[in-house]
């Protein structure tokens, strides 16, 4: 019996220069990166690591909706 193998999974935000090191650590280890911010101009999103981008409100504008967009994303855990 086989196990289908499923690459780890990784939300980071915010991807500023921190959160790009996390990109960078996890991503050459093979995981699928989720860079989550609410800036375009931060530098995770330039990052070769970061397979899906996702610009969301700033926390404060819209409360619950980051724990809603988790939520939705059950296809990454």
């Amino acid at each position: 019996m086989t196990k289908s193998y499923r690459p780890l999974s990784v939300i980071i935000s915010p991807v500023f220069v921190n959160g790009t090191s996390l990109l960078r650590a996890f991503g050459r280890r093979g995981a699928h990166c989720v860079a989550v911010s609410s800036r375009r101009d931060v530098s995770g999103f330039a990052s070769r690591f970061a397979h899906e981008k996702v610009l969301l409100p700033q926390l404060g504008q819209l409360p619950g909706l980051f724990a809603d967009w988790l939520l939705s994303r059950r296809d990454l855990y």
